[in-house]
């Protein structure tokens, strides 16, 4: 009798620990399945085919999350990447500039307003857009063709003709000679001649008589042999 009444008490010890183990499990189990999603700060205004940074706090491994875009038309925005302080969205070249709602949904939480409880507004801006170029690597003195656009000025201010920029960290070359056809959505480059061997930034920018509009078009790196 003796020895049932120690084996009882070896069984009740055993499942009452494994019953605090599990409980244990799923709480961790709970804590690793909580979302953390806080947006302290963005680019408000960004170019369209370019991307929307999101700095705050995520929680690690952060389930995609769906980014939407409201306003006269709404648009769901490319998920690009993520840690645990910022996030990065790409606007696609159909999105019409102007003022829209950003909204976030994460694992079934949607997210509307910043930390400070602000409504999160982005501007969407046009730009001269380069949607495909000849060549990334060729020499200095060499022509190349790029596609996309408008390149065109209508700001009425020669100062905004479309221009040429090749950049590096203390260096900026803006001399190349570009044509643009009448259609306004192809140029050709005549690279400087002068333009010295490296990796570079490339840009063009022209300027447009609009409200939700920024001269820069989008980046593309290139090689000059």
């Amino acid at each position: 009798m003796k020895n049932y009444k120690l084996w009882f008490s070896a069984i009740l010890m055993v499942t009452l620990f494994a019953c605090e183990v599990t409980d244990d499990v799923e709480d961790i189990e709970n804590d690793d399945t909580e979302v953390t999603f806080e947006v302290l700060s963005y680019n408000d205004r960004v170019g369209v085919y370019d991307s929307l940074i999101i700095r705050g706090s995520f929680s690690e491994d952060l389930p995609e999350p769906t980014i939407l875009i409201s306003g006269d038309n709404d648009y769901e925005l490319e998920f690009v990447k993520a840690s645990t302080t910022e996030l990065a969205a790409f606007i696609p070249k159909e999105v019409e500039a102007g003022d829209y709602e950003l909204s976030f949904t994460v694992d079934e939480m949607e997210v509307t307003n910043d930390i400070t409880g602000e409504a999160l507004m982005v501007t969407m801006q046009d730009r001269p857009l380069i949607t495909s170029i000849s060549s990334k690597s060729f020499s200095a003195g060499a022509e190349i063709t790029v596609q996309g656009g408008p390149f065109v000025n209508e700001s009425g201010n020669n100062s905004y003709d479309p221009t040429v920029w090749f950049m590096k960290t203390s260096y900026t070359n803006t001399v190349s000679e570009i044509v643009v056809n009448e259609a306004g959505d192809q140029a050709t480059i005549i690279v400087d001649s002068d333009l010295e061997p490296g990796e570079y930034k490339f840009y063009i920018t022209a300027d447009q008589d609009s409200e939700y509009y920024t001269q820069w078009s989008n980046e593309l790196k290139v090689t000059v042999e």
